[in-house]
């Protein structure tokens, strides 16, 4: 006994859209959609997250508010504030233990003045982990 598919099959208005594999690729040079709020700017190396996450403590934490920081003002070296860590669940104590251990890790450089935010200078990561 057969089935015929048109007795089963669901009235147009319920059938599902069916997508063409041509329909789900998308084309080159075809606009992305635009993220909406606040994201991280890449590429990050790996091999410098992987670094820093392998730190104690808030390290990686620390490390994710200054690549952010370097995305949204497009340079190296960035003021990092007590301000923006806190949304980060770090405070101003942690924030300095994580600076100074990402800082013997060689993956930044950092600048403190008295009275200001430290000016932090991303590193490269060159060794190949």
């Amino acid at each position: 006994m057969s089935i015929d598919p048109k007795l089963v099959a669901l009235p147009d208005g319920l059938r599902p859209r069916c997508h063409s594999l041509k329909e789900r690729v998308r084309e080159p040079g075809a606009a992305r959609a635009r993220v909406k709020g606040r994201f991280l700017m890449g590429p990050i190396p790996l091999n410098w997250l992987i670094k820093a996450s392998v730190l104690p403590g808030k390290c990686i934490h620390v490390a994710v508010a200054i690549w952010f920081l370097t995305g949204v003002k497009k340079a190296n070296t960035v003021p990092l504030s007590n301000k923006l860590l806190s949304e980060f669940g770090v405070d101003r104590f942690s924030k300095s233990r994580a600076l100074r251990r990402l800082s013997n890790a060689g993956l930044v450089a950092v600048m403190q003045s008295k009275g200001c935010s430290p000016l932090v200078t991303v590193l490269g990561c060159d060794d190949g982990l």
